[in-house]
């Protein structure tokens, strides 16, 4: 008898409980993002030198551009000024005789001959 039980199969071991696989998923998710932060983050911090670095390279001409514009601001001030002048220089139709021959010899001495 002592055979038989040596000749019979061993019981199959326990099985081993399934350890989650969440954690694994969420751990790989995290260093994907962690990564990608880092990346992020080198990308802007060499577009940030890049952009320093073409300020540096265009200043002369930034300050030139706003000399150009102050300048011509300037002259624009200027010109509304003339043409200031010259509107008030018109003379006024309201005041004008249009019936009568005065009014038209105003506008002729007013206005400079052009032929």
């Amino acid at each position: 008898m002592a055979e038989t039980k040596k000749n019979a199969p061993a019981a199959p071991p326990a099985p081993e409980a399934k350890k989650p696989v969440w954690p694994w998923i969420l751990s790989g998710c995290l260093v994907l993002i962690i990564i990608a932060l880092v990346g992020i983050g080198i990308l802007g911090w060499l577009g940030v030198r890049s952009v320093q670095n073409m300020v540096k390279q265009y200043q002369p001409t930034i300050d030139q551009t706003q000399q150009n514009i102050d300048d011509f601001n300037k002259e624009a001030q200027e010109w509304e000024k003339k043409s200031e002048q010259m509107r008030d220089s018109m003379p006024d139709i309201s005041n004008m005789n249009v019936n009568g021959m005065q009014g038209i010899q105003d506008l002729q001495n007013a206005a400079p001959q052009q032929y």
